[in-house]
């Protein structure tokens, strides 16, 4: 009743490993409470009842990840916030805030890749620090405009 549903768990990479542990409990819990009704029951019918009931409520276990999506949107919001903050420098060329923002996305980028791949939640707290610091040190500085 039960392998499945933490089979997908278990493979399921939008989850950190706090995120599967906290799952695959779940999954055992409702597995637990579906054999005590079942043991619990004096007919087919009723056996048939709360094995539905207990397969629904172990379908019905959350399996979405929450660590890495909001560590996505975290570095999103950063790279949209520096892009920002390129557009409104007046002293900025268009070819240095193009190099800029090109420079903003890739480290945008690399940061959304690194908290795809790893699997704890420390991990992905580490790899979002990373990124945000890569998208703020991402070089903004007026080369061609103070030297003419």
């Amino acid at each position: 009743m039960t392998a499945q549903p933490k089979a997908a768990v278990a493979v399921n990479a939008n989850l950190t490993e706090e995120e599967k542990a906290t799952a695959t409990a779940a999954i055992d819990a409702a597995a637990q409470t579906a054999k005590e009704a079942i043991a619990n029951t004096t007919t087919d019918a009723e056996v048939a009842a709360a094995q539905a009931a207990g397969e629904t409520v172990i379908g019905n276990v959350d399996q979405t990840g929450v660590t890495k999506p909001t560590a996505s949107a975290a570095i999103d919001s950063a790279a949209e916030a520096a892009k920002a903050a390129v557009a409104g420098n007046p002293g900025l060329t268009e070819e240095e805030k193009a190099t800029a923002t090109a420079a903003i996305d890739a480290a945008a980028q690399t940061a959304k890749e690194a908290i795809t791949n790893v699997t704890t939640d420390a991990e992905v707290a580490a790899a979002q620090a990373a990124g945000e610091a890569a998208i703020s040190n991402v070089d903004q500085t007026e080369v061609t405009k103070p030297t003419a």
